[in-house]
This record gives structure tokens, C-alpha cells and sequence, in this order.
């Protein structure tokens, strides 16, 4: 289905337009995987990220989506999960739980120090990063997300992210612009 550039500039200046170009994004991104694009971040901001993902009092994969889209307008990989979150937990900064990943006391530290006259999400990021880029870690255990939990996880996220977007659509009196098998 092509898409009409006069109707994305248009829909561009509406939240439902913000909603559909960040679909665009992620299913790009999704699609046809990040490795091999632009898109590729260093470890050190994946896994920033990640952290900044997972809610103080924790959350499953599919809110880590949800919160990862929100800072970032992209769901994160498999293998940056694995990297992120084995990583992450090999330095105290968070733990995980029946399928629930949680920030530890060191983790909301140090998001709460990087948030001190912090002036944007990404500044915050931004710190954290540099803060994580000094810990050496000879090693550590990847966790293992499995591909089946990855991918239930996701569609479960996509269909929230649908109904959201038409239930948004609907408010704003305007039609959605992408049918669903197209994410």
C-alpha cells in the first residue's frame, strides 16, 4: 500500500499523524532489521536504554517495548535484550523475576543522579551511557529471552499499539491510516 506524501505531511501535525509515522519507523525497523541499518546503536546506549525502559516496579517484555518505543520510537532487538538485560543484571543494576525485570536500588540511583538537572529523556540517557560506559565487565551471562517469548511478547505489544492508535485515531475524528496487517 503506498503511501500519499501530501496526506503525511498533513497527518504529520496531529498526534494521530505522530502515531502513524512512528509506526512507519518501527515497522521498518522491525522489518528488516536493525543490523544492517543506520539504526545501530554502541552497547553502552542499548543498554542505557534498556535500563530506562523497565519501570521502578517492574515490568515484562511488552511494557520494556512499550516504554523502550516511548524514549526511543523503536522496539528493541532480541539479542539487544539478551545483551542489555544479562548485562544490566551482572552489574547490579537491575534484576529479573518470573518473566518481570526490575531496576535495583543501584539502577534507580543512578537514573535518579543522571535525572538532576537533566533538561530531556535524552539527557538522561545520555548519562547513564557515559556513566555505564565506565564499568568494565570482563564478562557476564547473556540472558536468554527466548525467540518464541520475544516474538509473543511483541505481538502482544502490537496489538496494543494498534487499538491505541485507532481508539487515538477515532478521538482526533480522523481515519487510521495503515490497516493492521500492515505493521
Amino acid at each position: 500500500m503506498g503511501v500519499n506524501y501530501w496526506n503525511c505531511i498533513y497527518y504529520y501535525n496531529s498526534f494521530c499523524g505522530i502515531l502513524y509515522k512512528l509506526a512507519n519507523d518501527v515497522h521498518r525497523m522491525t522489518a528488516f532489521g536493525r543490523k544492517a541499518t543506520k539504526f545501530m546503536m554502541k552497547l553502552s546506549t542499548a543498554r542505557a536504554w534498556i535500563l530506562l525502559a523497565i519501570p521502578n516496579d517492574g515490568g515484562s517484555l511488552k511494557l520494556i517495548f512499550w516504554r523502550a518505543d516511548g524514549i526511543n520510537k523503536a522496539i528493541p532487538t532480541l539479542d539487544e535484550l539478551n545483551d542489555s538485560l544479562g548485562w544490566l543484571q551482572s552489574v547490579g543494576l537491575i534484576t529479573g523475576v518470573d518473566s518481570k525485570y526490575f531496576r535495583t536500588n543501584q539502577g534507580n540511583k543512578l537514573i535518579e543522579n543522571c535525572d538532576t538537572g537533566s533538561k530531556s529523556i535524552f539527557d538522561i540517557w545520555d548519562c547513564i551511557d557515559n556513566s555505564i560506559n565506565m564499568i568494565e565487565v570482563s564478562e557476564f551471562k547473556l540472558m536468554q529471552i527466548s525467540e518464541a517469548d520475544y516474538k509473543y511478547a511483541y505481538e502482544e505489544y502490537n496489538k496494543e499499539f494498534w487499538k491505541t492508535y485507532e481508539e487515538l485515531c477515532k478521538k482526533d475524528g480522523e481515519r487510521p491510516l495503515l490497516a493492521k496487517s500492515g505493521h
